[in-house]
Formats: structure tokens, sequence, C-alpha cells
């Protein structure tokens, strides 16, 4: 079914004539600064996008779910670990540090329904975890509800943790999170651990050093959920269910399969080049242990939203994909097998290795959408306004990577 589509687009493509076949060529993209102020709703749509718009843009938004290989982030584009995977993280280690060096006694007022505040001020940050019960009793043994609130300030000099260094106006609180944690004890005594918010936000001074680039963030945010039905439970940081063990807890989340579903917004950017996520959501579909035909790779892909890049200039572009229905909740429910299959050659594919080998998305401005097909590594992009001129660029994720 995928090599059917495959041919298909390439022979659209000879047919159309003028077809390039090459490494791409973004041209000079335009810089803009970030500014406090900068923030995706400020952005108007762009009138019409270029070819090295359309291009810079593909990977942008593609970069909000570039992880690679499964089970091995080392693999990951830099790009996502700047948009999600590090902030993600980031969470889970400032869990684990204020768990590991806090005054775990203050834990104790939750036996009088109060709030427990933990702080530590370590390795160049400070650390504000408070957890307020919301409903039930925690040391009960039946059902309870926590809301968790994270705040960190880094010093002068600096936060180190996963080869990035945070930094931020000092006394200023620049990383937020905020947790809903449901634990839920059922007539037969089945327990279910759900996280029915997890929100990640920046302000506009944190900055992370990677040390041959540095990113810089403006009310960046990041939001999914874990429900019954396990979507996002690989991405849960460890160290964040750690706190779980404190109460006897054991979240169960090993075997999970990799069903993704999240939210990406705000801004963000790297050398003075601003990225803008608006309303900018992901899924991924697992299906590694599902029966399908041999030639289907093993993660299906969606995601919608808009997106002003560099070279856009401060303003934004539609991007959309087919599957994008999954996004409104339901994707463990949902069966491949059952797709018809003329829809399931539309949708994007990733192999194992990380390589997007199938399926299309569009990017729109408010004079003419770019579609682009991907064929076994390849993107194929034809514009509305030439579509007797596409062009195509050959292991795209290499090529148009800004970091390379």
């Amino acid at each position: 079914m995928q090599r059917i589509a495959a041919v298909t687009v390439c022979s659209l493509c000879l047919a159309l004539g003028g077809c390039w076949w090459g490494d791409g060529d973004a041209g000079d993209s335009p810089r803009v600064s970030i500014s406090a102020s900068s923030t995706s709703e400020d952005l108007p749509p762009a009138a019409t996008l270029t070819k090295g718009q359309a291009e810079e843009t593909l990977y942008a938004a593609y970069a909000g779910i570039g992880c690679m290989q499964p089970d091995d982030p080392a693999d990951d584009e830099a790009l996502y670990g700047i948009m999600f995977d590090d902030l993600n993280s980031l969470m889970g280690s400032l869990t684990l540090l204020v768990i590991e060096n806090g005054n775990l006694s203050a834990l104790g007022n939750l036996m009088f329904g109060q709030t427990a505040v933990l702080s530590i001020e370590a390795n160049g940050v400070s650390v504000t975890l408070s957890v307020q019960p919301t409903e039930g009793d925690v040391f009960s043994g039946q059902s309870f509800a926590l809301h968790l609130n994270l705040g960190a300030q880094f010093e002068e000099q600096g936060h180190a943790t996963g080869g990035v260094t945070y930094s931020a106006t000092p006394g200023r609180t620049a990383f937020m999170a905020d947790i809903d944690l449901d634990y839920d004890v059922d007539a037969g005594g089945e327990v279910s651990v759900t996280l029915p918010q997890v929100r990640l936000r920046t302000d506009n001074t944190l900055m992370a050093d990677y040390g041959d680039d540095t990113a810089g963030y403006a009310g960046w945010s990041i939001a999914y959920e874990l429900g019954e039905d396990r979507v996002n439970a690989r991405i849960v940081p460890q160290a964040l269910l750690g706190l779980l063990e404190i109460f006897g807890i054991d979240a169960g989340l090993e075997e999970s399969p990799d069903h993704r579903l999240y939210t990406l917004e705000g801004t963000f950017s790297l050398a003075g080049a601003a990225y803008t996520f608006n309303d900018m959501r992901y899924g991924q579909y697992d299906a590694r242990e599902v029966e399908l035909d041999e030639e289907i790779p093993p993660f299906l892909l969606a995601m919608t939203g808009e997106v002003g890049s560099p070279s856009l200039e401060g303003t934004d572009v539609q991007v959309s994909s087919p599957l994008s229905g999954i996004l409104a909740g339901g994707l463990a429910g949902l069966d491949p097998a059952e797709l018809d299959p003329a829809d399931l050659a539309h949708v994007i594919m990733r192999d194992a290795g990380g390589t997007w080998t199938g399926g299309e998305c569009s990017i729109s401005a408010t004079d003419n959408t770019v579609d682009i097909a991907f064929i076994d590594g390849a993107a194929l992009f034809v514009s509305s306004t030439s579509p007797e001129a596409p062009w195509v660029i050959n292991l795209w994720q290499d090529i148009l990577d800004p970091l390379p």
C-alpha cells in the first residue's frame, strides 16, 4: 500500500515535468529577534509561502515530534529536545531534586488536608514544590487527588542537567509546572493512577545553553495528560512518578505503548531567530504490536496548528495532516486495520529508525497552500500557485535541520 502511494506521487512528479531532485536550498532566511511580548496570538497570517519558507516551516513543525528510534532519546532531533524533551526532563529532574533534598516531613501536612511545601536551593537553582490535596485522604488507602505546582528560579551561574545549562533573570520564577494527579481505587480494589493535567511553562527570560547553541524561551508551554488509556505513558518523566513511591504507589507504566498526544505553544529562539507555535497539536500512534500489512511502518503521526518560523518575519501559517481527528482524543482506541486503505495511504508514517516513509501534510498561507508528500525519506513539495513546478528534497530530515 505504501509503495503504491509512492509510485503514484513519483509518477505525478514526472508527468508535471521540471521536478527538481536535489538537496534543497532554503535560501537566506531573514532573522527576527525574540521579545518578551512575542506570543502566538500576536502573529497575523502570512500572505504567500515561498519555497524557503515552506521548507523551514515543515522542519519546525516536524521537529515538534522529531523523536527518532523508540526508547533512544540520544537519537532524537536536537530541535525536538529544545522544544519538548529537554524541558519535560527538566520538570522530572527538578521534582527529583526537591524530593531527594527537601524536608519530606512537610508532607505530613497532607494528613490534615493541608498543602505540603518542599523547597531546596542547590546546584544553581531554587525549587519549590507544593502538593495540595484536592480530594480524599492521601493516607487512607482509598481514592484521592492532588495538585502539584513546581516553580524554579535559576541563579546567575545557571543549573546544569542532562547536558544543558538553564539560566534566567535572577529572582524570577522562570520555569513552572502544574500537575493534577488522581489515585483511584475501584470497588474491587483495582488501582489506577492518572494525570488529568501536565502543563509546563516558561517565563520570557529562560535560556538553555547547549554549548554550541543557545535557546531562549518566551511563554513556551507543553501540555499533555495521562489517562486510563495510558496515552503519553512513555513521556511522563519517571522522576515525577517517583513522588508516588513515597506513598508506596506503582503507576505501572513500563509496558505501555508509545502513544503520544500533546500540545506545544509559545515562542522559542535560536541565535535570535524566533519560532512561534499556536495550539500546535501532535499525535503518535504506536502500531508495533498491531497486526498490519508488513509494509506499514510502526508509527502513525498527525499534527495540526499554526507555526511562525523565522523567515515568515512575524507571521504564521496553518499546518495540518490527515488523521488529525485523533488529536481530539480517542487515540488509544484507534484501529489502523479498520481505516480505509485509501485514507491510510495519506497518513504520515514513521519507521523504527525515525524516517518519515509515507503520508502527507499541508502548509497554508492566505494566498497559497504547499502540499507535501513523504516518500521513503524524501519530501515532494507542490505549491497551489505553481503546481507545474514541484520540487523534491531527498533526506529532508537532515538537509533542513538548522542544527546539523
